[in-house]
């Protein structure tokens, strides 16, 4: 058979399965493409993971309260370390933080967005006023959102702000307004596309000493946060150390222990296993079913062999190449069917969460129907 009669075999071959080719190819098509987006969206959420981390300095830890609660004095004693307790009140939609004085020195610390709550130290920039606390009965210090909604300008040192600690009523001083921190405009943007209601997530911050605090309810203040400065961007070794003095170990505090390395870290394993994990959902059916298109092959292989014995014995010498090409042809769509179950599993594990007994159950499911409705 001449290269020209092979061609018009292929063609004939494709026009009669048509219907088929163009289905499996349909397929292939639109899960190689959902394929792409699947692997490019672990991607994109590392990338993001990394970028909310950009703003953390590296040479500093946060501590949560369920590491350090306690033990405030003991870090005091060992390390540059500032304090921050949020909530303290709310007023006007205003965040009231209690923070220690070093706190302006060493940055404030805020969430990174609410997708991903990774916390961010904000170096101040002071636009009105200044951080001298001395001679200033109740001192605040609030950001030029919260200015703008109580004064309707930035220019407000001086002014008073009434707030309610523990059922107090105190009238604070504003000492100095500072550049607002830059989550709450981050915020707004990820609640418009989650259709969460924007009054619930215009908190600006203002800052109170621990010491006012304490002063006028005469409680102690139950810090949320610890950030510990280091001379030099933070090491193992310095994590280490850190542990051992608050008596516990990386596996039991790492919920509440961030610093620049551990999260990128940790960031990088995430995307290593979420990588890992969709390549397996592939291939555990990939070779499931090879095992599937292997015997086929072989035993269509087999009957081609035995065909071709048969004409040698009776002296034809033409090959049978039309069995061949229809032999390809099988293999081919065994193959298609196989890629695109793979595909869809993919699809079913990263997109629905979908467990593996599920997977394989939805996975059976699939190649019978595919495989009825091609009819091979």
């Amino acid at each position: 058979m001449d290269k020209i009669s092979m061609f018009n075999t292929v063609r004939k071959q494709f026009y009669k399965n048509k219907l088929k080719t163009i289905f499996i190819a349909l397929i292939i098509t639109i899960m190689s493409g959902v394929l792409l987006y699947v692997f490019s969206s672990i991607n994109i959420k590392r990338g993001d993971k990394f970028k909310s981390i950009e703003e953390l300095p590296k040479d500093r830890v946060i501590l949560t309260s369920g590491m350090f609660r306690g033990k405030e004095e003991l870090l005091k004693e060992n390390y540059n370390v500032s304090f921050y307790k949020d909530n303290t009140a709310i007023s006007n939609n205003i965040n009231i933080w209690a923070v220690s004085e070093n706190a302006f020195e060493n940055g404030l610390i805020y969430d990174y967005d609410f997708k991903i709550e990774t916390k961010n130290v904000k170096t101040l920039e002071v636009l009105e006023g200044s951080l001298d606390f001395e001679n200033i009965l109740n001192p605040i210090v609030i950001d030029d959102y919260s200015a703008l909604k109580i004064f309707n300008r930035v220019d407000v040192v001086g002014e008073t702000i009434e707030i309610y600690l523990e059922d107090i009523k105190v009238d604070f001083e504003v000492i100095a307004v500072i550049k607002e921190n830059p989550n709450r405009i981050r915020m707004l943007k990820t609640s418009e596309k989650l259709g969460y209601d924007k009054e619930a997530v215009i908190f600006s911050n203002a800052y109170i000493l621990d010491t006012t605090y304490k002063e006028i309810t005469t409680n102690e203040v139950f810090y949320n946060f610890a950030q510990i400065v280091f001379l030099d961007n933070v090491k193992k070794e310095d994590i280490e150390l850190l542990l051992t003095l608050l008596e516990t170990n990386l596996e039991e505090s790492k919920n509440y222990l961030l610093s620049y390395d551990l999260l990128k870290e940790e960031f990088d394993s995430d995307f290593r296993n979420s990588l890992l994990y969709n390549l397996a959902s592939l291939a555990l059916p990939f070779i499931a079913f090879m095992g599937i298109i292997i015997y086929s092959a072989k035993s269509k292989l087999k009957d081609f062999n035995e065909d071709l014995l048969k004409m040698k014995e009776a002296g034809i010498k033409e090959k049978p190449q039309v069995n061949l090409i229809l032999l390809y042809w099988r293999i081919l769509l065994h193959s298609s069917i196989l890629i695109s179950a793979g595909i869809v599993g993919i699809i079913m594990f990263v997109i629905l969460d979908m467990s593996i007994k599920t997977y394989f159950l939805f996975y059976l499911f699939y190649i019978i129907l595919l495989m009825a409705f091609l009819d091979i």
